[in-house]
């Protein structure tokens, strides 16, 4: 319909304002939970936890 493909999509409005211009990827999600997993970890109690790589501060 507006003749742009996929990828001028992604990087021209999905990532426009993005400050590190890439998507989170499962494995980054897995990380933080491995992470939560770990006795390092212990004393995070009762936060949420932002993983977007920058999206919610544009």
């Amino acid at each position: 319909m507006h003749k742009i493909s996929e990828e001028e999509v992604i990087e021209k409005i999905f990532l426009k304002g993005h400050a590190i211009k890439e998507f989170v990827s499962p494995l980054d999600i897995a990380n933080l939970v491995r992470y939560l997993c770990t006795n390092e970890a212990k004393m995070i109690t009762g936060q949420s936890l932002v993983i977007d790589g920058g999206w919610s501060v544009h």
